[in-house]
This record gives structure tokens, C-alpha cells and sequence, in this order.
């Protein structure tokens, strides 16, 4: 928790950065950065093992966040369209529709935030589709990539300039 002089205490309970958790040599979550706060209801989407798995969902509910997954049903559809479809390079606008009515279930379940917990689902779903926050994990990674690699702390770039 950071605690600023004007404001008193936070309630920010997780700022993730240079996160790195890995399975068998590949890392699933690394240089994420999220900006939440305790008690703030967020939906993850992603690969069935993603959202039934803990490896991601647990470092949040550690924070103090509540994650939401979608039921069942909805968790096949997720997974089979990014296996079926967004993989092969498939974009459909049926496909997103109902990627958008979970994320409605989601919301109706208390979400106020979408993490895209899979490269593939920044094809089909974008913040200009939804009206809550919007976590790109794709992008979230690159800026953090980008970041590191122009750091002053980074050997191969130590003056901050790219090579």
C-alpha cells in the first residue's frame, strides 16, 4: 500500500510490475502492470486453463480483488473461440458478440474491469468494445518490454538509448 501525504493511506492493494511467474519454462505472466484497488471486482478471460487455474487469479484475490470468471458454459465458448478461431487468424463478428454478452454476465456479476488474459482475445474484443476497464495483457507486456529494454537499469541499454 502506498500512502500519500495529502491524501492519507490508499486503498491501492496491487500496482503490478515485473511480475514473473512461470510453468515449465514459459512465462504466463510476466511484466504485467495493473492498476487496482482492494475490493474492486475485475473478470479474467483467457484460455480455459488461464481462468480455472490459479496462477493468475490467485496473485489478484492475494491483493484483495475479486475475480470473476465465467461460468461453464461460457468458459467453453471463450476457450474454443480462441482455439478455433482467433489462433487461425478468424475474426468474426458473431464471435465477438458473444465474447461481449459474457463479459455482460460478467458485469451483471459485479465486474468493473476485463483482464484479456490471452494474447488472442486483443483481436476480437478492445477497450472501444466494452465500457469498463480494459486490462490488454498483449499490450500491458510490450509497453513493459519496451520500458525495461530503454531503462538505465538494463546492462545492454544502460544509457537508455536502444541499439
Amino acid at each position: 500500500m502506498s500512502e500519500n501525504a495529502t491524501d492519507g493511506p490508499s486503498d491501492k492493494v496491487i500496482e503490478m510490475e515485473d511480475v514473473s511467474i512461470s510453468f515449465g519454462g514459459i512465462h504466463a505472466v510476466d511484466h504485467a502492470s495493473l492498476d487496482l484497488h482492494r475490493g474492486e471486482v475485475v473478470a479474467l478471460l483467457g484460455t480455459r486453463y488461464t481462468m480455472e487455474q490459479d496462477f493468475y487469479r490467485e496473485r489478484l484475490v492475494s491483493a484483495g480483488l475479486i475475480v470473476v470468471v465465467p461460468d461453464a458454459n461460457d468458459r467453453t465458448t471463450v476457450h474454443d473461440i480462441i482455439y478455433s478461431e482467433l489462433v487461425r487468424g478468424v475474426v468474426t463478428n458473431e464471435s465477438r458478440e458473444r465474447y461481449l454478452a459474457v463479459i455482460g454476465r460478467l458485469v451483471e456479476r459485479g465486474a468493473t474491469g476485463v483482464i484479456a488474459g490471452c494474447t488472442e482475445i486483443e483481436l476480437l474484443v478492445g477497450p472501444e468494445h466494452v465500457d469498463l476497464a480494459y486490462f490488454p495483457t498483449t499490450r500491458l507486456h510490450a509497453e513493459a518490454a519496451v520500458a525495461v529494454a530503454l531503462s538505465s537499469t538494463n546492462p545492454e541499454f544502460g544509457d537508455g538509448r536502444a541499439r
